[in-house]
């Protein structure tokens, strides 16, 4: 299986990791670094992205009516809260 890249240049690298977006984006500098250190490449770049962790969150209707609320005002809490 292909690794997942832009397919725009000759060398391309992925590195994947569960480290925190600071370490990885410490990590890419490190790399970009070492790559133009090399004297090997015109061009070095990195497009570190960050992935949104997805949530799946069920609402029990019946205890948010015993609780004196409705599922459209809890989204809005929840989503106050994500972003």
């Amino acid at each position: 299986m292909p690794l997942p890249t832009a397919r725009q240049f000759d060398v391309e690298l992925v590195v994947q990791s569960q480290d925190s977006y600071e370490e990885m984006l410490n990590y890419a500098y490190q790399l970009v670094g070492a790559a133009y250190e090399t004297n090997m490449f015109l061009f070095v770049d990195t497009d570190l992205k960050v992935n949104r962790v997805l949530a799946h969150i069920e609402f029990k209707h019946e205890q948010l009516a015993d609780l004196g609320l409705d599922v459209s005002s809890v989204v809005n809490q929840v989503s106050s809260l994500l972003w």
